[in-house]
């Protein structure tokens, strides 16, 4: 084990001193983006180290290294911030003050792994410099990564394993899903929302394209879009109707806004009740029946209550973030309720903010609410801002496009334990935040700046 650790810390180093010398914080936060989500710890890890990790560790040596020469774009804190901070400060409390060792240090690795990592990642967003040419790259990159979850989704669900990379995807081992496009991450929300943006950043590009690029767009969209579908996910397919709704509703000329709009609902509705039986039996795991596929829809309401009991019970800080096992069996075994709750036994939260409200109840909760609030309303007023340029805009409405995808799985599973999925949420709500701050603290210097500007005499030149 220890030469295993010598020698990735030596790759590590030489991939840090790399990027420091001769790279940009940008490409590095994509870069443990990507490699997150395909490189990560299913793919190769020693110990708790994996590559997407220790890029972080060096995105993070490198902000230190600029904020000490003065190399960082530093913007003043603004009240999403300290909402977030108060979050962390929130989860930290509930993790210390609850059992931190139970099952194996769960509270302690879910903390850090798929919280406090994270906010690193919205602070590093939020803290670098996203010009309108590193928006397009950062657009252009996740594009093309949609064309392969895309395809890789179909592949998994066809059953072409011999064409998907890496391998771990469909080895026998990772039994869950299995049969469904569930990508790199082996869940197939987690991929469902991965391509949320994927779509959002390849339609992002086809303001700027040729004709023969917007043929190229149009084609990749159809291929992403077969990728929505081969996820077998009601949530998912669920978040890619929104996303393009709200595509459509934004982006269309008002002249055909409303004549497309109505027509897409019109499409659902006829689709829902022509295939309303079929969505909800139908089979889609190799290893699972159509009977257990329609039994998954009836979970829901179960978790629901038991949620609901559990947080009656836990009002103020629930029963400890990563302990909801522990203390689910008396609920389940109530039988005043007229549910059958046994049958939810084997099973964790399947809504991310019911999980969220059972551990850590409302000083967990209310932060995250206020947050998703406050992000979807940055991602409005950038779009809406008609004086940004043109990708500085489009990344408000990425960022409503990923909170769709978000909130459509979230609603169906608790995503908050997929890997990556906090990260990439964390990456473009700290870059939206931070260009909003940005752009709000530019406005009013400029606007100081012409209250502070002495009159112009008679007769002198007015400047355009």
């Amino acid at each position: 084990m220890m030469p295993l650790l010598m020698i990735a810390a030596l790759i590590a180093l030489v991939w840090g001193i790399s990027f420091l010398r001769f790279g940009r914080i940008q490409g590095i936060l994509l870069a443990v983006l990507i490699a997150g989500c395909v490189f990560g710890p299913a793919f190769f890890s020693v110990s708790v180290l994996s590559l997407d990790r220790a890029l972080l560790g060096v995105a993070l040596v490198w902000f230190v290294v600029a904020w000490r020469t003065g190399l960082n774009d530093p913007k003043p804190i603004a009240l999403t911030d300290i909402v977030v901070f108060a979050w962390a400060l929130a989860l930290l409390a509930n993790v210390a003050f609850h059992e931190p060792k139970y099952a194996d240090n769960l509270p302690v690795t879910r903390l850090l792994f798929y919280y406090l990592l994270p906010i690193s990642m919205y602070w590093l967003a939020r803290q670098t410099a996203w010009s309108p040419g590193w928006l397009r790259m950062v657009y252009g990159v996740f594009a093309c990564f949609g064309l392969y979850l895309a395809v890789t989704a179909v592949c998994e669900a066809k059953g072409m394993h011999s064409l998907v990379f890496p391998r771990y995807i469909v080895s026998p081992l990772h039994e869950e899903f299995f049969g469904r496009g569930r990508g790199p991450l082996l869940n197939p929300s987690g991929n469902g929302i991965y391509l949320s943006v994927c779509f959002a950043s390849l339609l992002a590009l086809w303001p700027r394209a040729n004709k023969l690029g917007r043929i190229g767009i149009v084609f990749a969209a159809l291929v992403q879009l077969a990728g929505f579908y081969a996820t077998l996910t009601r949530c998912v397919w669920l978040a890619a109707a929104g996303i393009i709704m709200l595509l459509v509703a934004k982006t269309f000329p008002s002249q055909m806004r409303k004549v497309a709009v109505a027509s897409l609902i019109v499409m659902g509705l006829v689709g829902v009740a022509i295939k309303g039986e079929s969505l909800v039996r139908f089979k889609r795991d190799k290893n699972v029946s159509e009977a257990d596929m329609a039994k998954s829809a009836e979970l829901r309401p179960l978790l629901a209550y038991v949620a609901m009991q559990m947080f009656a019970d836990h009002p103020i800080d629930g029963v400890g973030l990563g302990r909801y096992k522990k203390f689910d069996s008396p609920y389940l075994a109530n039988r005043n309720s007229g549910l059958v709750l046994e049958n939810a036994r084997p099973y964790v939260q399947h809504n991310v903010i019911l999980s969220l409200m059972t551990e850590t109840g409302l000083l967990g909760t209310v932060p995250f609410l206020v947050l998703l609030i406050h992000w979807a309303m940055i991602g409005l007023r950038l779009y809406d801002n008609r004086s940004l340029a043109l990708e500085e805009r489009q990344l408000g409405l990425i960022l409503l496009c990923l909170l769709i995808g978000y909130l459509a799985n979230g609603m169906f599973q608790d995503v908050s334990i997929i890997p990556m999925v906090h990260m990439l949420l964390m990456f473009f709500t700290g870059a939206a935040t931070g260009l909003a701050v940005k752009r709000t603290v530019s406005h009013r210097n400029q606007g100081w700046q012409q209250k502070s500007a002495p009159p112009q005499s008679v007769g002198e030149p007015v400047s355009v």
